[in-house]
């Protein structure tokens, strides 16, 4: 059975049952990470993708990003909080994050850092508790965060830190991207299929280019 399998019945089982599945759940998914492998799989992805990715989200347990972008576990950092609210001017944020971005650019990587809200394209109801179930007063909260993380971490026409506001659609786990001048990408929309990987490959490349004087 996968790993994020929930067997019919279980909802209707009793508590017992279900505390039970839970824990079991728990210690297969410990025991695939620990794997070697699984550790390979991770040092391999680590060398193919050097960027450090970062993501800021609510403590809803349907935003899973590894799952929804098919990216090893371990690789993306999180940091929750209810609702996805969160303030980089507080202590023990702010010192965090500062110091898991030191560690990255210190190892000679960029980052990434998602700035996360979500939504419900069925129910509104379905939608983020922490904001009232109100999808446009989360989103703007993520831009608020946005420009926090580039006066934190500085811009530049190639940033060492680059900030990118994503929604994540909870009923089919798909992301929609936002670009600098409100313009949006959907990923589930695109006729080809198109993972976080490919938008982390692209900023990659770009920011390896050589900065010249003038254009070429």
């Amino acid at each position: 059975m996968p790993l994020r399998a929930l067997p019919d019945h279980l909802p209707q089982a009793p508590i017992a049952q279900r505390i039970d599945w839970v824990f079991e759940h728990a210690r297969r998914h410990a025991e695939a990470f620990a794997s070697p492998g699984a550790w390979l799989a991770r040092q391999r992805y680590l060398a193919q993708h050097p960027t450090a990715i970062l993501v800021l989200k609510c403590m809803d347990g349907r935003i899973n990003i590894p799952v929804a972008t098919q990216t090893p576990p371990g690789i993306i950092q999180p940091f929750r909080n209810l609702g996805g609210i969160f303030d980089l001017g507080w202590p023990h944020l702010g010192e965090t994050l500062v110091a898991h971005v030191n560690k990255v650019v210190s190892a000679g990587r960029a980052g990434l850092v998602i700035v996360t809200y979500h939504y419900s394209k069925g129910d509104p109801a379905r939608g983020c508790a922490g904001f009232h179930y109100c999808t446009d007063d989360a989103r703007a909260h993520t831009f608020q965060i946005r420009e926090q993380v580039r006066a934190l971490f500085g811009g530049g026409d190639v940033p060492t830190v680059c900030p990118l506001v994503c929604g994540f659609e909870t009923d089919e786990d798909t992301l929609v991207l936002h670009g600098e001048q409100g313009d949006t990408l959907a990923l589930a929309d695109l006729a080809a299929r198109m993972t976080l990987r490919h938008a982390v490959l692209a900023w990659e490349t770009r920011a390896m280019e050589p900065l010249g004087d003038d254009p070429a």
